[in-house]
């Protein structure tokens, strides 16, 4: 229990100070799992026993999956941006979808207007994360890094008061 505060309190010190890194190293990690994902068939696929499986083809799906992951490693300014955009058009079409619903709704019954908040925050912050996608992501890695230092804190005094 100490050792999961300690360790929630040191990554929410990293993501804070170094948010804007934290992006980069986050698509960094995600293409290593996807170089893993592609080796695995590929190392099967040349070790496996020739004589019981002759006829099995090369794993061209995990060659992409590796040339992939290699490009992620290689490239993570490039799809860290990409990420941030998708991001945004993503939240900008639900936040339109839910408030068109919303409207569409508004045609049976009465909405109130409470209802809009929510859509109409989550398009502001697409809107937000369009125009500026960096500020974006380290807004959420500084939050994210707050969240873990708070856990970190709680965490540790629940382990000091009923460590009985």
């Amino acid at each position: 229990m100490v050792l999961r505060s300690v360790f929630a309190f040191l990554f929410g010190t990293i993501l804070i100070l170094w948010s804007g890194e934290a992006i980069r190293f986050l698509v960094m990690i995600i293409g290593i799992f996807f170089i893993l994902l592609g080796l695995i068939p590929i190392i099967l696929y040349l070790t496996r026993n020739r004589q019981l499986f002759p006829h099995i083809s090369f794993p061209h799906f995990g060659l992409f999956i590796l040339m992939f992951g290699l490009s992620l490693v290689v490239y993570p300014d490039f799809f860290a941006n990409v990420l941030m955009y998708l991001l945004g058009i993503f939240l900008v079409i639900g936040g339109f979808q839910q408030i068109s619903t919303l409207f569409g709704a508004s045609k049976w019954t009465t909405v109130p207007a409470v209802f809009y908040l929510l859509p109409a925050l989550i398009l502001i912050a697409g809107i937000l994360v369009l125009f500026n996608p960096f500020g974006a992501a380290e807004s959420i890695f500084i939050l994210a890094g707050i969240t873990c230092l708070i856990y970190g804190i709680a965490d540790f005094v629940s382990w000091l008061k009923f460590r009985r």
